[in-house]
């Protein structure tokens, strides 16, 4: 049997973003969701997930490289945080140095604890994790990551992408490591068996099992749209 997750990244990011996710929902399209709680738009978006029937279905996105942070001290983290707000610097400054300082360490913990308890505050009770960009794809925060959630009793967590291509040996290489990722979420949490976008899901996509395939919903006018490397692409043709 196959079985299908399609989860909405950002809820929370914008008010776009948070109607996108509301017409998904409304359309059929979604399962569920996962809520950036520090971003300007996330007590809307828990509002919108009450008064709309699927306050059961939003899980904790954790944010990590946009926005300003719930923290004082991953501020003074200069290669994370410029002018107001955490930065996707992280991924290449882990990728070189792939160690933290303790510092370093206990800073973006305390970041990570105030988000799981802001979610917690909201009374949201899916208790499922994924990350903003990918961030807990890199080894030192996915094993800080799996700690914290187990402390917050989560269940759930999102595999590293593995629908991908496989034509070179950089692709290869991911794969081993993406693998190794895998592994160590599998041995604490539920996953699901594979991990990707809508795309990734209809080229690669051909065992039985279940997926999860990321969206990215905004809605513009009527229209709505799956933001796809800074791109919109229209949902109407999607089939999930």
């Amino acid at each position: 049997m196959i079985k299908v997750i399609a989860n909405a990244d950002d809820f929370g990011k914008s008010h776009e973003v948070n109607l996108g996710i509301l017409d998904g929902f409304k359309r059929g399209m979604l399962q569920r969701t996962t809520l950036m709680v520090n971003m300007p738009f996330a007590d809307e978006a828990v509002q919108l997930a009450k008064e709309n029937g699927f306050f059961d279905k939003v899980g904790l996105h954790l944010n990590l490289t946009e926005g300003a942070s719930l923290t004082e001290g991953i501020r003074h983290i200069s290669w994370l945080y410029r002018e107001g707000e955490m930065t996707s610097r992280i991924i290449p400054y882990l990728r070189k140095h792939w160690m933290l300082t303790r510092d370093e360490h206990a800073s973006i913990r305390e970041e990570m604890k105030a988000q799981f308890d802001k979610y917690m505050s909201y009374g949201l009770a899916l208790k499922h994790v994924d990350s903003h960009q990918h961030v807990h794809n890199e080894y030192s925060i996915c094993k800080m990551l799996c700690g914290v959630a187990q402390e917050y009793g989560f269940r759930s967590m999102r595999i590293a992408r593995n629908l991908m291509p496989m034509d070179g040996w950089k692709q290869k290489i991911k794969r081993v490591y993406k693998a190794k990722i895998n592994r160590k979420i599998r041995t604490l949490f539920s996953s699901t068996d594979y991990f990707g976008s809508y795309d990734d899901y209809l080229h690669y996509f051909k065992d039985e099992g279940s997926v999860e395939i990321m969206l990215h919903p905004c809605l513009k006018g009527d229209l709505l749209y799956d933001i796809v490397e800074g791109c919109l692409v229209s949902m109407d043709d999607y089939k999930l």
